[in-house]
């Protein structure tokens, strides 16, 4: 029974992450040989913390989070109009952006950006490889160790992750995901910390599913906080910089988890098996936790 509920579960949830990512996909293809501003607009007016290099809202960051209330001196009413607005302007036009935050007004004046295939692969394409490759990690891991507390927290981890990451490509437009992406922001540095509680050494002895249920608590309380706010961007901003701060946290908590359990037991099994691990770790979420933890920090300034 408990084999046939695996399949079962197993087949429910490639369905829904390959329904997803298509449907993702597809739509932000429309981006590629389009006009758009250099940056991403979510749907509550708020500028994406995201870019890349070449992008003229990469030498400003100082402007990520802030509500677009104004383009050219015309009110913002949809993120759509915004977009469409923009699209109508050949690649390298200025445009005056009106931006909020904290009460104070400031505009910036940007160049429109030719969005290429190239952009979309940088971007878009790195989001779906590593959130695809996340979430089959997490599948797998739980299928062959469905009764391990390791499998579990490692199905967590990869699933909210890798959804995490598929979601972020809807964020900017046409917002179809934004709920869902929101939650899994808080929801994935929960589960990291459910993995630094029973891997590589489990430790919990009383109270095994209270110190378990706590980090879902905060993830919980985050994710209810942006759903209610999610169109009031001065609190939304506030959630979101939390969440950012809870991700690198959680991050550093594992690899510190990790190096505390690898100096404490005396397994060369252990040892082996955390070293591996640690090296990967470090490799692939040891930059990325440190970058959230300061990029929430910076941000709550």
């Amino acid at each position: 029974m408990l084999s046939s509920f695996r399949r079962l579960f197993l087949f429910f949830l490639l369905l829904a992450t390959g329904g997803l990512m298509l449907v993702c996909g597809v739509n932000s293809a429309r981006w590629i040989d389009s006009t758009f501003p250099g940056f991403f607009v979510m749907d509550n007016h708020v500028v994406a913390s995201i870019s890349l290099s070449h992008w003229p809202i990469a030498a400003q960051p100082q402007h990520y989070q802030h509500e677009v209330i104004a383009v050219n001196g015309q009110p913002v009413t949809t993120t759509a109009a915004l977009y469409g607005q923009v699209r109508q302007l050949p690649a390298g036009t200025p445009v005056t952006y009106t931006l909020a935050r904290h009460g104070q007004r400031t505009e910036v004046i940007l160049p429109t950006v030719h969005f290429t295939a190239t952009d979309w692969s940088l971007l878009f394409g790195t989001y779906f490889i590593n959130g695809i490759a996340l979430v089959l990690i997490g599948i797998v891991a739980w299928y062959w160790s469905a009764t391990s507390p390791v499998g579990l927290a490692l199905l967590s981890l990869g699933v909210s992750m890798g959804l995490f990451l598929i979601t972020a490509a809807d964020l900017y437009a046409p917002h179809w995901f934004f709920r869902l992406h929101i939650l899994t922001e808080a929801t994935f540095p929960a589960a990291t910390v459910h993995l630094a509680l029973v891997f590589p050494l489990e430790r919990l002895r009383r109270a095994r599913s209270v110190f378990l249920a706590l980090p879902y608590a905060v993830a919980g309380l985050l994710g209810l906080g942006c759903e209610f706010f999610l169109y009031r961007p001065q609190v939304y901003t506030l959630i979101h910089n939390l969440c950012t701060l809870y991700a690198g946290l959680a991050g550093v908590v594992l690899l510190g988890k990790m190096v505390w359990d690898y100096w404490s037991t005396a397994s060369g099994k252990i040892r082996q098996k955390i070293r591996v691990v640690v090296l990967g770790s470090l490799t692939g979420f040891g930059f990325p936790a440190v970058l959230m933890l300061f990029a929430g920090l910076n941000a709550s300034q």
